[in-house]
């Protein structure tokens, strides 16, 4: 049975997908969890995502917090260290959504995160991603052309 954590990270990466599935010209690949794989064979796997557009190709992670700061013990070390030796085209997609009061949604690089790295120590605040990521929105179903569901809007990619 899936946790309560699982379960919103589940729905988040959803969410995630469904804003990449709106996207014209963007190919999407949905790497399967390390977990699943790994009753196969033993994977670390860096990313949730590949996408790829007019030749380029970027990885993105989704990650999720109702805290007002993300603890680094919410990211594994091999996803920290591919978006660090990969800053230009590894990104992290990280929610802070406690339910309550806070919803908001920030895409960083690897560049930001190396930086995060050596300035925070155990958690990065939430303001951290507000200076130097890029703020994406969550919308609901209703704003989704086909009623499929809540997703983010990743639109700047187009």
């Amino acid at each position: 049975m899936m946790s309560k954590a699982s379960r919103a990270g589940y729905v988040f990466e959803t969410e995630v997908e469904r804003g990449f599935d709106l996207i014209k010209n963007l190919q999407v690949y949905k790497v399967p969890d390390g977990k699943s794989l790994g009753r196969i064979i033993p994977m670390k796997v860096p990313c949730d995502f590949i996408v790829s557009k007019d030749g380029e190709i970027a990885t993105f992670e989704a990650k999720q917090t109702k805290l007002p700061r993300i603890p680094w013990r919410n990211f594994k070390d091999h996803q920290l260290q591919w978006v660090i030796q990969n800053p230009d085209v590894a990104f992290f997609i990280v929610n802070f959504n406690n339910r309550k009061d806070v919803n908001r949604t920030f895409v960083i690089d690897g560049h930001a995160i190396r930086k995060a790295i050596a300035e925070f120590p155990n958690s990065v605040p939430m303001q951290y991603f507000a200076d130097n990521g890029l703020e994406v929105e969550r919308k609901t179903a209703k704003h989704h052309p086909e009623k499929k569901g809540a997703f983010i809007d990743l639109s700047y990619l187009e």
